[in-house]
């Protein structure tokens, strides 16, 4: 999320352009299922006095990053209700631990996940 603030417009082009590729691509193939992975800062601020949000909670982004998110969800649902794909939307959170930057974590783990995948593609 910190590094949206420097440069927002790649987080847009990613979260948005890429999942309207993605979307386009899983139309054109007839998936069975779609299952987009968001993220939970699409509610905005949470207070701890709140207690469970739901799912049906205004989507309430504070920052780039999490707009970008919301955006990208609202594609989602339009190829839900317009082409009746089906899609799921996966609201996740960090709770990885103390002073752990979100981006960071996840980042790590798509990239490990990468290198895995090439490495079994390569045998």
């Amino acid at each position: 999320m910190d590094l949206s603030f420097g440069n927002s417009y790649r987080f847009t082009n990613t979260n948005v352009g890429g999942t309207h590729v993605l979307l386009e691509a899983a139309k054109e193939a007839k998936v069975s299922r779609f299952i987009h992975v968001s993220t939970d800062e699409v509610y905005g601020e949470i207070h701890k006095d709140v207690g469970d949000v739901l799912e049906e909670k205004r989507l309430a982004p504070t920052n780039p990053y999490s707009a970008s998110k919301a955006a990208a969800e609202m594609y989602v649902n339009a190829y839900w209700k317009s082409y009746k794909l089906p899609a799921i939307i996966v609201r996740m959170n960090n709770v990885y631990g103390p002073h752990q930057y979100p981006e960071s974590i996840s980042y790590q783990y798509y990239h490990v996940h990468i290198a895995w995948a090439n490495h079994c593609a390569q045998k």
